[in-house]
């Protein structure tokens, strides 16, 4: 009884997977990853991708959110 939710944009990938009925911890997970695209940025060994917790990847949003602001657009 997984759901799985996923933003695209041009580089990144974001994939958010939650388990409602697992209570193990970590059984959250956001994951990161790249894109192929045609601009130069594509990563030069094909796909790469970094999984973090929910806990974790929250951490990360209030960090980005302390330096950017939550004024910044969050529409891409």
């Amino acid at each position: 009884n997984t759901n799985s939710t996923t933003k695209n944009v041009k580089r990144f990938s974001f994939t958010l997977t939650q388990n409602p009925t697992a209570k193990k911890a970590g059984s959250n997970q956001l994951t990161i990853s790249t894109n192929n695209t045609t601009d130069g940025y594509s990563s030069a060994s094909g796909v790469q991708a970094m999984s973090m917790t929910v806990r974790e990847a929250k951490s990360l949003y209030g960090f980005l959110d302390s330096q950017f602001g939550s004024s910044e657009s969050t529409d891409i």
